[in-house]
């Protein structure tokens, strides 16, 4: 029963024991502790307030076969008990270890399954952090680069970080980044580019202006010379006389035609009085060319903008005029087979 004193070897682990126990209630063989640590066993049976004598004899004896009860141990214990019919002897046997002992290897177990399973767990969700961070972060540069690029920034560039789909996509966006730096005109280029524009055609309107009122109005004030001499000469002949002052009048008349045209080309009454001014006189050559009459009214210090604000409004005025002049009827007809109105002035 005491395993010759190998209790571990046997499966006794450190705590484990088996022992018999007589029909009186007394021990049949000795315990593991009084063996393994005799002298803490009789502290222990003191403490327990065991008869002196008891403790005398089992002192005496070396053994507590016969003499003690089986102890209550202060741990629980896992129990196992067995009835034992030996030559007619009626005993029990049992066998005990300690509860925590005997429960170690499934704690140790749980404990290892929770370690693993922690440690899957963490590993998952950093997998499924990193899959999220790989698939997000090229989406999310992409996202800022079409944003940078919607507000103009052509010279906005992706650093490609791998050669799946998202690298090829980064690869596409600098393609893209790149034709539109080539062939996109930011807004200050296209109004530098259309001041440029203006610019060139004004002094071209300045030029052929001079050259219509330096050499064409002169010439024709020569003719026109030349035609009322002819016709003071031609007093004598009503026809020829007749003949030579419809050539003045032509003359002048397109000496006029020419002079309003070279005004029109480049004025000057924006240089010379300011944009109001030549507002002004623009409308009231309108009317007097045959359009309806215009109101001008300006409120600011527009004479203060700048000499390219000006002449951009004054063409814009002056080309609005133009189009009325040239279509100055509305037609409306407000179904088909009705009737047809027609306003014009």
């Amino acid at each position: 029963m005491t395993a010759d004193h190998r209790w571990s070897e046997e499966g006794f682990g450190r705590s484990g024991q088996a022992y018999i126990v007589g029909p009186d209630g007394t021990l049949r063989s000795d315990l593991r502790v009084r063996i393994e640590r005799p002298e803490g066993f009789y502290t222990e049976l003191k403490q327990a307030r065991t008869a002196a004598s008891v403790v005398d004899e089992v002192q005496r004896h070396g053994t507590a076969i016969l003499r003690l009860r089986p102890p209550e141990r202060g741990n629980a214990v896992l129990r196992s008990e067995s009835t034992l019919q030996v030559a007619g002897f009626n005993w029990k046997l049992v066998a005990e270890i300690g509860e925590a002992e005997a429960f170690d290897p499934a704690r140790r177990l749980r404990n290892r399954i929770a370690l693993i399973g922690l440690g899957v767990a963490v590993a998952f969700w950093a997998t499924a952090a990193w899959l999220a961070s790989s698939v997000s972060r090229p989406l999310q540069a992409l996202t800022e680069g079409t944003e940078r690029l919607a507000g103009a920034d052509f010279s906005t560039r992706l650093e490609p970080q791998s050669n799946d789909e998202f690298g090829q996509l980064a690869h596409a966006f600098n393609r893209m980044a790149s034709q539109l730096e080539r062939t996109t005109v930011s807004r200050a280029e296209y109004r530098e580019l259309a001041g440029r524009l203006i610019t060139a055609q004004e002094d071209e309107r300045r030029r052929v202006r001079r050259e219509l009122h330096d050499d064409l109005t002169q010439r024709l004030a020569a003719v026109a010379i030349q035609a009322g001499l002819l016709e003071q000469r031609s007093a004598g002949d009503p026809t020829a006389h007749e003949a030579a002052a419809r050539v003045k009048d032509s003359i002048a008349r397109l000496s006029g035609d020419v002079h309003a045209l070279s005004r029109r080309l480049h004025p000057s009454i924006p240089d010379d009085l300011g944009l109001v001014a030549a507002l002004e006189r623009e409308c009231r050559a309108f009317f007097e060319r045959g359009g309806p009459p215009v109101d001008v009214s300006a409120t600011g210090d527009w004479n203060g903008a700048a000499p390219g604000v000006q002449l951009a409004l004054y063409r814009i005025v002056q080309e609005a005029l133009h189009n009325i002049h040239r279509k100055p009827c509305i037609t409306f007809r407000s179904m088909p087979g009705q009737t047809t109105y027609r306003f014009a002035w």
